[in-house]
Formats: C-alpha cells, structure tokens, sequence
C-alpha cells in the first residue's frame, strides 16, 4: 500500500454497548502492562491544554497470563514497522485476537 497511507487498529468489547472503535496506529502514546493479564493502550484523542495532551482513548486488554510482554512486542511491531493496514487487535463480536489476547476488556474514550 502506499507508505502514507495511515494504519488502523480494530478493538470491539461485544458489551451490551458493543463499544467498537478503529484508531490510527500512529496516534498511540503509551502502553501499560499493569498486571500479568493485562495491558492498556494509550491512544491521542485530541485536546491539547498548554502543551499537555487532555483527551485519550483507553483500551485495556486481557491476555494470557505472563504474555504481557509479548503482547506489547506484537502491538510494537504492527504500530511500527507497518503502512496502509488495518489490524484487528481484539474483536469480542467475532472471537478475533492478536496472539496471547483474550478478550478487550474496556473502551473509554476522552479521559
């Protein structure tokens, strides 16, 4: 594809709400492992206030246990090294996952 054309990333939580949201990879600030079962993504929303960036998106994953880290490597190399794609990273609706993803477990967006 062509190199300026941007890459997404896919999350669906198939709540009751069925919270989808698609964000560019490029918009991705951070990426916490707070626990062996989770990771939480970090994403630019908008909203910037003398400097600091006000608004994100926060997606929090559940993985298996102790894979964390290869979560983080996977997701790393799909932001990074990628143009023009489109990734599913976790969709509940449709059972969909990067490896060592069980499920997305939260979608907020603007905290």
């Amino acid at each position: 594809m062509n190199s300026n054309t941007e890459s997404w990333l896919y999350f669906n939580t198939a709540d009751t709400d069925n919270n989808t949201i698609a964000v560019k990879a490029s918009t991705l600030y951070a990426i916490d492992s707070s626990s062996p079962t989770a990771v939480t993504l970090r994403f630019k929303h908008g909203g910037v206030t003398n400097g600091t960036i006000t608004d994100f998106v926060v997606i929090a994953l559940d993985v298996v246990s102790g894979k964390s880290q290869d979560v983080i490597d996977e997701l790393w190399s799909m932001v990074t090294q990628t143009n023009g794609e489109f990734f599913t990273i976790a969709d509940d609706a449709n059972s969909e996952y990067i490896s060592n993803v069980t499920s997305c477990g939260a979608i907020t967006v603007n905290v």
